[in-house]
């Protein structure tokens, strides 16, 4: 079942699979829903919820929630943010969670330079365990105009990046 509109799609969707030689017979519920709202010149949200309900085989609940934004602040300067949350629990009680958020920022202060950077964080935690992934990325853009309809583009980009892995002996 599908319904959607200029903003908004609502999904839900009910299938079964019979596997008859290696017994991995499953049913699936799963639905969704998706909105996104634009304003201003160039400025986007959107946001989506997904849940899924399997039975049978590999039994399994899971959820994700997301957001992003574009913010378009002027001609020359937008940035983008995103979030992310989602878990997976196993009928077995096996349950995994994570979340994820990130911001890029692009500036165009002369037509052929472009300037920015990105920001990210992920985490994730299941039964034994955690980690943690960060990372910081500022980058430069040349796009140069040669003759004869000849084009130079280059960059630079440079970073920092943390991760953490952690037992938690369960």
């Amino acid at each position: 079942l599908l319904a959607q509109s200029s903003k908004t799609r609502v999904s839900l969707e009910r299938s079964s699979y019979d596997d008859f030689t290696n017994g991995g017979d499953f049913s699936l519920l799963s639905a969704g829903l998706d909105h996104s709202l634009r304003w201003g010149t160039g400025s986007t949200l959107g946001s989506s919820v997904e849940l899924q309900d399997r039975e049978g085989s590999d039994a399994h609940v899971r959820r994700r929630w997301a957001e992003s934004l574009h913010l378009q602040h002027s001609r020359r300067l937008g940035s983008d943010h995103t979030f992310m949350v989602q878990s997976r629990r196993s009928a077995d009680g096996t349950s995994i969670r994570s979340r994820s958020a990130g911001t890029a920022v692009n500036y165009q202060p002369l037509r052929w330079l472009g300037l920015g950077g990105n920001a990210t964080h992920q985490s994730g935690q299941w039964m034994t365990g955690r980690n943690a992934y960060t990372s910081l990325a500022p980058r430069a853009d040349l796009r140069l105009a040669l003759p004869f309809g000849a084009s130079f583009t280059g960059g630079a980009v440079t970073g920092y990046e943390r991760r953490v892995d952690e037992a938690t002996g369960d």
